[in-house]
């Protein structure tokens, strides 16, 4: 059997063909399977982050300051 187009296989639309009957589940799982392993000719990439970097995980914080959060500043969420 000759292998489906690489749309009807793309990541973010095989669900979408499978629903419409333009793939068929099995023909997708064969394409995927038969897919060559490349992850020996991966890069791999250190991130180090940068010391500005380690509040990222308060940005939300800092749009309650500024007011565009839904808050008035005083960190509360804004709500009775």
């Amino acid at each position: 059997m000759a292998r489906p187009s690489d749309q009807l296989i793309d990541k973010r639309t095989w669900e979408r063909n499978i629903r419409k009957g333009a793939l068929s589940r099995e023909e997708y799982d064969r394409a995927i399977a038969d897919l060559p392993d490349l992850s020996g000719q991966a890069d791999y990439i250190a991130v180090v982050p940068d010391e500005d970097d380690d509040d990222d995980l308060d940005d939300d914080d800092d749009l309650d300051e500024s007011g565009g959060g839904g808050g008035g500043g005083d960190g509360s969420n804004g709500h009775i």
